[in-house]
C-alpha cells in the first residue's frame, strides 16, 4: 500500500493543507525507497498482527 492510499482512508477532508503537505512528504518516501521495499499496513492493526506480517516478510524465522 502506498502512503497515499493509507493517507487517504484516513483523512475525510480534502482540501486540508496538512493532509496535503502530508502525502508531497509520503510521495518522496516512496519515490526514494530501494527498490524491493515493502511498506507494512499499520492502520488498525494490533502491534501482534503487524508484527506477524514483518516476521513472514523477512524471514526472520525460517
Amino acid at each position: 500500500m502506498t502512503y497515499d492510499a493509507s493517507l487517504s482512508r484516513r483523512v475525510t477532508r480534502k482540501d486540508c493543507a496538512p493532509w496535503r503537505k502530508s502525502v508531497v512528504q509520503g510521495r518522496g518516501r516512496d519515490a526514494q525507497a530501494p527498490e524491493g521495499s515493502v511498506r507494512v499496513a499499520t492502520d488498525g492493526r494490533g502491534v501482534r498482527e503487524v508484527a506477524v506480517e514483518v516476521v513472514a516478510l523477512t524471514g526472520w524465522l525460517g
